[in-house]
């Protein structure tokens, strides 16, 4: 089941996340105009620990031109290197000794002898350093590194942190300063552009909790390619899995061109509405073929109501079929506890409840669906006879199809390994809170965005129209790419012991190819 919160990470988009107060609307998405506040105020209610990582002995201003470093491979010609060069070509040198002995390549030559008589360096007389050194540019002052790492240790503080906005990230930065001496939010926004920060929407990821990871590891160790799941035995397994479709609702947030007052213009508002409708949609996949889906059907307490009866009637007669057969099992696997041989204890004899030992019982699931609802209206209609068709189809039949469920409880419930026994498919049950580990979750985003790429869909039969259509027309090459990160992903995991903070998709470059 995949998560409606779950996002992925391309950093295309931005979204703030507002979860300080007020007045800090997060990450800055352009550069901030410091006339909306004032940014000399101490942040006095911060709390964290104060600026005891940085180095405070600044033997130079805290603002100011910084020292450059110069020579041979920085990139910046030293004065040294400029009198040099001019000294050997005034007195006749051949240009190529010239930039062999000098390090100054001829183009730079030529400039520093016409910025030299521009500055009235006369040929043939002494050299001086004013006649080559670059004249003082106008502009801010350079940031100091002091104040670059300050910024970034109150940045790179936590999670919190990293959402602050560039006038809070100066307010706290300002009042670490001495003197009156405070940093704006337009140096912040510009130190971090240089830093090579950007402002992105976070990465979302399922949480896990130790016994999550330690299934994920087993799962992988079990299923790398160490253990003889390369590429071909994954060809074999079948995906499935349901997602919730909204109506209404588009995919990832989406930016709007608009001028300053025109916020609440019809145009660029969204309106959430309370009570939305959505519907399941189910779907299935493999590597040659592409699967049946079905859409769960609303139902109205009249119809539920009859699914019941006739639910109860089935499994009332099932279970008249296998009482005595039950009893008799129970009987011979409880000796000792029926004719109480083991010890006098007192109290009743032992008695066999059916519904405790061998009976169909019905929990309802999420959203009402069952294993009884599983089975008859997606098992037996529609995954099993495309397992059939994938086993034996071409153009290459497999005898060891595989079909992948999550452990939901209409999936992983006893009753339905006996239906997968009946119908000699085999079925593999991936671990909890792992959409990383199921290939078709990459489906879901991909049809989600596909289908409202011009606009949320309000009419639902126009939105299961749509999800029909997309679906029939997704290419299989897609959903092979999508087959094909499995076993990258695997490796992943087992790197971070079952963690899942890494980013998915498969490779890229080289290593992207296709194998087919």
């Amino acid at each position: 089941m995949d998560d409606s919160e779950f996002i992925d990470d391309n950093g295309d988009s931005f979204i703030d996340i507002d979860e300080f107060d007020s007045d800090d609307d997060g990450a800055d998405i352009e550069e901030p105009n410091d006339n909306n506040g004032d940014p000399t105020i101490p942040l006095s209610n911060i709390e964290g620990t104060p600026l005891d990582t940085i180095d405070e002995e600044d033997e130079g201003p805290i603002f100011g031109p910084q020292p450059k470093k110069t020579g041979r491979g920085t990139g910046i010609l030293s004065i040294g290197q400029r009198i040099q060069g001019l000294y050997q070509l005034d007195r006749g040198d051949p240009v190529f000794k010239v930039i062999e002995d000098s390090g100054v390549s001829k183009a730079s030559l030529y400039k520093i002898r016409e910025k030299a008589i521009a500055s009235g360096w006369v040929p043939g007389t002494p050299i001086e350093p004013r006649h080559v050194d670059d004249r003082p540019r106008s502009g801010r002052p350079r940031v100091s590194t002091y104040i670059t790492a300050a910024i970034l240790t109150i940045l790179t503080r936590n999670s919190t942190t990293r959402g602050y906005s560039c006038r809070r990230i100066a307010q706290e930065v300002s009042s670490h300063l001495p003197g009156k001496q405070f940093v704006s939010a337009s140096t912040v926004w510009r130190t971090l552009i240089a830093e090579g920060y950007g402002s992105y929407k976070r990465t979302v990821k399922p949480g896990l909790n130790q016994e999550n990871k330690d299934k994920r590891l087993a799962w992988c160790i079990a299923h790398s390619i160490e253990n003889g799941w390369d590429l071909e035995k994954w060809k074999t397994v079948i995906w499935t899995d349901e997602t919730s479709v909204q109506l209404g609702s588009v995919r990832g947030k989406r930016r709007i061109w608009r001028k300053p007052d025109e916020a609440y213009h019809q145009h660029v508002v969204v309106e959430r509405w309370k009570g939305f409708q959505e519907f399941m949609w189910w779907s299935a996949f493999s590597y040659d073929k592409k699967g049946p889906y079905y859409i769960w059907p609303k139902e109205s307490d009249a119809v539920r109501k009859e699914r019941e009866r006739q639910q109860t009637i089935v499994l009332t007669n099932w279970n008249n079929a296998r009482y005595h057969e039950d009893k008799a099992l129970w009987e011979l696997t409880k000796p000792m506890e029926r004719m109480q041989l083991r010890s006098n204890k007192p109290g009743p004899k032992p008695k066999f409840r059916h519904t405790e030992n061998g009976a169909y019982v019905l929990k309802d699931g999420k959203g009402g669906i069952n294993w009884f609802r599983h089975q008859a209206e997606v098992l037996k209609p529609h995954l099993f006879p495309f397992a059939k068709k994938c086993k034996e189809g071409l153009p290459n039949p497999r005898k060891d199809t595989v079909v992948m469920e999550d452990g939901a409880a209409a999936h992983s419930s006893a009753y339905s390994d006996e239906l997968y026994i009946s119908w000699e498919v085999v079925r593999m049950l991936w671990p909890a809170n792992s959409p990383d580990l199921n290939m078709i979750e990459p489906c879901w985003f991909y049809m989600k965005a596909e289908t409202t790429k011009k606009g949320a869909i309000t009419s639902d039969v126009e939105l299961r129209a749509a999800w029909v259509k997309c679906w029939e027309e997704l290419p299989q090459w897609r959903i092979q790419a999508w087959i094909e990160r499995i076993i990258e992903h695997i490796k992943q995991v087992i790197l971070l012991e079952g963690g899942n903070h890494y980013k998915e998709g498969r490779l890229k470059g080289e290593l992207k190819r296709r194998v087919h």
